[in-house]
């Protein structure tokens, strides 16, 4: 969303209080809001602080409650979307559990496979870390230290 300005006739950003070459036309007051709105959304949702995001809500013109219920949704969104990857981590060390199992169950069969067995020990390694940091991010509504950044890159 741009918008353009009368006077020098280029558009710009939302994100600037009036236009930048000629400082005469100020950003419609609608549009500004919904751009730090969404600004402050992405930024809760990448991990920016929430008290940092709350001043510039209020510094940019925002009432308090109103700077505080947009902090409270985006922090909720993001809790939720956490939670939703969290259970899918779980599923997925679950199936990792279970493959790491049945391979356990051809190693004991008889089957001798450096391969295998080391299938065996990526798939329950694997499994396990994926499970922990799904319970994890499922309680809790944030990511694992340990292992949630680094599943999550793959998830990507």
């Amino acid at each position: 969303m741009m918008i353009n300005c009368p006077y020098c006739e280029i558009q710009f950003s939302p994100g600037y209080a009036c236009c930048p070459r000629c400082k005469d036309f100020p950003t419609p007051p609608a549009e500004r809001r919904d751009y730090l709105a969404e600004y402050v959304r992405t930024r809760i949702s990448e991990g920016g602080d929430p008290a940092a995001m709350r001043d510039c809500l209020t510094e940019n013109g925002f009432g308090d409650a109103d700077a505080d219920t947009l902090i409270r949704t985006a922090v909720s969104a993001t809790r939720s979307e956490t939670r939703s990857q969290g259970f899918r981590r779980f599923v997925a060390g679950l199936i990792m559990l279970g493959a790491g199992g049945l391979s356990a169950i051809v190693l004991l069969t008889g089957v001798r496979s450096g391969i295998v067995a080391f299938g065996v020990l990526i798939f329950l390694g694997g499994g396990t870390l994926a499970t922990l940091s799904g319970i994890y991010s499922m309680l809790t509504g944030r990511e694992s230290e340990t292992a949630g950044n680094f599943v999550i890159r793959f998830e990507e």
